[in-house]
């Protein structure tokens, strides 16, 4: 009988290799490109709705950043991306 909980490594090869062919794919076909596809124009807009446009007020200000951008940011921090990067590759 299997385990349920015991991780089955052939899934997660395929898993990990499916993903990077992907990423290679996607990567390999918006490269070079200067302009915005129709899924970063899609996004932009949808996050422009939730966060509002942050433009510039002068040379160097801004508009005050607001509760989403503030949480965008918290997720966004290098050293978080880093330390969650890392736990994924030591798990």
């Amino acid at each position: 009988m299997l385990n349920p909980l015991a991780p089955d490594r052939r899934l997660a090869l395929l898993v990990t290799l499916g993903s990077w062919i992907v990423v290679l794919t996607v990567g390999d076909l918006v490269a070079g490109t200067k302009t915005a596809g129709p899924f970063d124009i899609a996004l932009t807009h949808g996050l422009r709705a939730v966060v509002g446009n942050p433009t510039p007020l002068g040379k160097w200000a801004v508009t005050a950043p607001t509760v989403p951008t503030r949480i965008l940011g918290a997720f966004s921090n290098p050293i978080g991306v880093y330390a969650v990067i890392l736990a994924l590759v030591v798990f």
